[in-house]
């Protein structure tokens, strides 16, 4: 979108995405469109102005109100047009500072999120000792976890990031023991109150209503966190209104299924919280209170998301698929993790020109030149071949990093996988054999 020359209109609640590509915001709240010519990362402050300005606006009005209301109490004189032009103007601003108020309360009714971290586990929550777990495919053995060893500690925020396809739903449900593993073993802390918030949203069922959802023994309570809280008072805190208690779930927009979804989760006490995919259709207020309720809670969290800003403001330690079944856990967010990957693959990058311009060397050509001629002209095309084969694994790894490829065509991403798998494969095969060379020549320089 940087790139393209003409003009974008993005509708999106992806925060980071918005970051790099808007250049102006347009903010729709209570059926007003307000502008900003800056790009997203002016938002949050702009926001807090405009609404510190309608507070103060409202305080004004206020004041006035009380003063035309002491007027009032003195009395007023009906036969004089003066007094009743102020009645009528006392009535519209009344008119006023509700509709000011109720645009004030709407704004601020975002969803109340809260989540009790349960009894506490053990230290250790989660150990999985050399984990292995593959599928059969039509184009043959899909590795989606190879030689896994992990351990998840009690209040680690572990978010499992990578392409969609690349089997983080499937890696979650083997360490929860849902899946067995083909290979290794995994072993789960006793007095675990787990919450687990499912991709699929497949705790809802699509013909009851949202009262019967949260409410399914009956009555008009539901036991939040361990105390009795009234259906309609919890709905609101997820921005449902009355009107839609009665409402079948499957009427229910994406958004209002994944709040309904949130709010089922996070009634339960829990001390390992697993979030798959929870940002799915959430409004970035709604975001920015589930960030704060994870912030305070102390339990465990396992997260799968592709919100980027959400990863960062969220989790200490990112772990992401490598290929081959190869999980590679980093501490940080999401943004450390690409920094710390780009580092490495600047240095192998280096690394790779070092060697091409060491065997490039007069001094080694010389001593080169004792090879036979096929050996000799095969090292010089290793040397070649090497820092391209390279730089295709890391072109291919970025070009995987992209969430949206397997949904936009699953056969270009399991083609660019496949690709992947063999290109590391002739890598090492091209390191082995180059290696062989440079023995065989050194010991033809010494004799």
């Amino acid at each position: 979108m940087k790139a393209f020359r003409g003009a974008v209109l993005v509708v999106s609640h992806d925060r980071r995405f918005l970051e790099n590509v808007a250049t102006s915001v347009a903010w729709l709240r209570q059926g007003v469109v307000r502008q900003m010519d800056k790009g997203y990362t002016a938002f949050e402050e702009w926001t807090e102005q405009v609404e510190a300005e309608e507070e103060k606006a409202l305080d004004k009005l206020n004041t006035q109100l009380k003063a035309e209301e002491r007027w009032m109490a003195r009395g007023v004189t009906a036969r004089r047009k003066r007094n009743m032009g102020r009645v009528r103007k006392l009535h519209e601003m009344r008119s006023e500072g509700r509709h000011r108020k109720t645009a004030l309360n709407e704004a601020a009714s975002t969803a109340s999120l809260a989540i009790d971290s349960g009894s506490q586990s053990g230290r250790l929550v989660i150990e999985a000792k050399n984990v292995s777990k593959t599928f059969q495919t039509p184009d043959g053995a899909l590795p989606i976890v190879n030689n896994l060893s992990l351990r998840v500690m009690r209040g680690d925020r572990l978010g499992l990031v990578g392409p969609n396809g690349a089997g983080k739903t499937t890696l979650l449900k083997l360490l929860l023991g849902q899946l067995p593993p083909d290979d290794g073993n995994i072993r789960l802390a006793k007095n675990l109150d787990i919450a687990y918030l499912d991709q699929t949203r497949a705790t809802l069922t699509p013909d009851m209503t949202l009262w019967n959802t949260l409410a399914p023994l009956g009555g008009d309570q539901i036991i939040v966190r361990g105390y009795p809280k009234h259906v309609a008072a919890y709905a609101k805190d997820f921005l449902f209104e009355s009107r839609q208690l009665h409402q079948p779930v499957g009427a229910l927009s994406g958004g209002e299924r994944n709040r309904l979804t949130l709010a089922l989760a996070l009634a339960k006490p829990s001390n390992l919280l697993i979030l798959d995919e929870p940002t799915n259709d959430l409004d970035i207020e709604t975001l920015d209170l589930l960030e704060d309720m994870l912030s305070e809670f102390d339990g465990t969290l396992l997260l799968v998301s592709h919100d980027r800003a959400f990863i960062d403001n969220v989790v200490t330690s990112v772990l992401t698929p490598e290929g081959d079944g190869v999980w590679l856990e980093t501490p940080g967010g999401y943004a450390d993790y690409v920094s710390q990957r780009n580092a490495a693959a600047k240095q192998a990058a280096s690394a790779a020109k070092a060697e091409a311009k060491s065997a490039a060397n007069p001094a080694q050509k010389t001593a080169a030149s004792k090879l036979t001629y096929k050996d000799q002209r095969r090292l010089e095309e290793l040397d070649r071949l090497m820092p391209e084969r390279q730089e295709e694994i890391i072109n291919l790894e970025d070009a995987m990093a992209d969430g949206s490829l397997f949904g936009k065509d699953p056969k270009a991403f399991q083609a660019r996988a496949n690709r992947l798998s063999a290109a590391r494969i002739e890598l090492a095969t091209y390191e082995e054999e180059w290696l062989a060379l440079e023995a065989k020549r050194e010991a033809l320089s010494r004799s």
